[in-house]
């Protein structure tokens, strides 16, 4: 019995101790920045909303990067990717990689006023 309360409290810790307060960045094989995810701290009452486009605009603001994706010939949609929980590594490589003009990216958040612009809880680029 204390072997099983040892082994329990072991993988309760391990669990614990793999739960992070930083975004999860994704890679390609040529060390590409492909996608960002975990960008929240949580679940939120508010909608889940996600959209596609082509990046037009790119404005970087002290603690985000707020984008206009172009989601058809008439629609255009702001979104912002929040860098507060985003590691020091992985800063440049979001405009030099990932947020750059013309390239497609997929963008998910929480949109709690449908006219402003949502934040991301997940941005991942689209070939």
């Amino acid at each position: 019995m204390t072997r099983f309360s040892l082994l329990f409290i072991l993988a309760l810790g391990g669990i614990c101790y793999s739960q992070t307060d930083k975004a999860i960045a994704t890679y390609s094989v040529n060390d590409k920045l492909v996608g960002l995810s975990n960008l929240s701290n949580g679940l939120s009452d508010c909608s889940i909303r996600s959209t596609a486009g082509k990046v037009k605009k790119v404005e970087v603001l002290a603690d985000r990067i707020q984008i206009r994706l172009k989601v058809s010939k008439n629609l255009s949609e702001y979104v912002y990717i929040p860098l507060d929980r985003v590691g020091d590594d992985d800063r440049k490589p979001i405009l030099k990689h990932l947020v750059t003009k013309n390239n497609v990216l997929r963008v998910s958040g929480y949109a709690c006023d449908p006219d402003a612009p949502f934040p991301a809880f997940s941005v991942d680029r689209v070939y």
